[in-house]
Parts: C-alpha cells; sequence; structure tokens
C-alpha cells in the first residue's frame, strides 16, 4: 500500500482521488457490490476510515 500511496502522491489530485478509491476498496476481500459502496457513502463518515475519502465519493456517479 506504501508504494500505492507514494505513486498516486505524484499524480496530484487525481492521484487523491485514486488512493481514496483504492482504500475504499480495500474493505472488502471479494469484488464490492453496488450496495456495499453506497453504504459507505452513507452519513455519518467512520471516524478514521471514510471521512477524508467521502467527499470524493459523494461526488461519484452511482455504481
Amino acid at each position: 500500500m506504501a508504494a500505492y500511496e507514494t505513486w498516486f502522491g505524484r499524480a496530484g489530485g487525481q492521484g487523491a482521488r485514486e488512493l481514496a478509491a483504492l482504500r475504499l476498496l480495500g474493505f472488502f476481500d471479494r469484488p464490492a457490490e453496488a450496495g456495499c459502496l453506497a453504504a459507505l457513502r452513507q452519513a455519518p463518515p467512520m471516524a478514521g476510515l471514510t471521512e477524508p475519502d467521502r467527499a470524493w465519493l459523494l461526488n461519484q456517479a452511482a455504481c
């Protein structure tokens, strides 16, 4: 994960969004279903887990 953080960190805003998506997908041990990803978009954010990524998630189209 550290290598991805470094790599995406060099890509600016787009890289930050991609890293946020990668972190959220890391919650799952198989392909994430749309309903599971929708649950991560719901308020309130999970402290220490989804708050930095939540703004980006809310702006994404429904899965």
